[in-house]
């Protein structure tokens, strides 16, 4: 289900009430706020929907009314593409006189995010007893980030990490399946067929990286993919 609210805050009394021909209406009803409600619920829902999230919030400040406008009021806002975190709203009346307000907004968007349910060493191997899915706001998360354990199991930390932390790509990486000078089995393949043969790996390799290997029988250095631990495959 999708969680969302609006708030105004404690206004002070420019924020409070519209003055309109020396009678006072509050503005929280005022349909400037009403509109800009709307605004920002359509932009926030649908950037919602682009990273897989139906779970946000909106707090919107105290709005200041200049004066009645005559024709519809027109809404921009900066931070479009993203619109997350401190967010300001436009609004422009050009009819009978025109003036110009800033709305500004706090938005959030929360999504379940692999983290950390423990700590971690240096190059440690992550599994599924280390990590949960927790949900996670995502204004301050700017390096990426994890939605499935599958994504993260596996792999190794890059450094010492603490409980609680958010985990994002620039944290863990593939563990080096091959190590330079290890003995490998070199895999050629052309359509169907398939030989093998016993090579040197000249430099470390993760799974999917293509290093130099010396074939042992011929003395050639060939590039090859690294599909598992100490088996590389190449074609002819």
């Amino acid at each position: 289900m999708r969680n969302s609210y609006f708030r105004t805050g404690t206004p002070g009394l420019a924020g409070l009430y519209l003055l309109l021909s020396g009678i006072a209406f509050p503005v929280q009803g005022h349909p400037l706020q009403q509109q800009v409600e709307r605004y920002l619920t359509k932009q926030v829902s649908q950037y919602a929907r682009t990273v897989g999230s139906r779970d946000y919030r909106i707090d919107i400040k105290p709005i200041d009314v200049p004066a009645p406008c005559g024709k519809p009021i027109s809404l921009s806002m900066n931070r479009a593409e993203r619109p997350l975190g401190r967010v300001t709203v436009t609004a422009e009346c050009h009819q009978p006189k025109y003036w110009k307000t800033r709305v500004r907004a706090d938005v959030d968007v929360f999504l379940p995010l692999v983290t950390l349910r423990r700590n971690v060493d240096r190059e440690q191997v992550l599994s599924s007893k280390h990590l949960i899915l927790r949900r996670t706001s995502l204004k301050s998360l700017r390096l990426g980030y994890f939605t499935a354990i599958a994504k993260v199991s596996g792999k190794l930390s890059k450094r010492k990490l603490s409980a609680g932390t958010v985990l994002t790509p620039r944290m863990i990486e593939l563990p080096t399946l091959i190590r330079r000078d290890d003995m490998v089995t070199i895999r050629a393949k052309r359509d169907s067929f398939t030989a093998s043969m016993k090579g040197v790996a000249l430099e470390d390799g993760q799974k999917g990286e293509r290093i130099r290997v010396r074939n042992q029988s011929s003395g050639k250095t060939i590039t090859a993919t690294v599909k598992s631990a100490n088996i590389v495959e190449t074609t002819f």
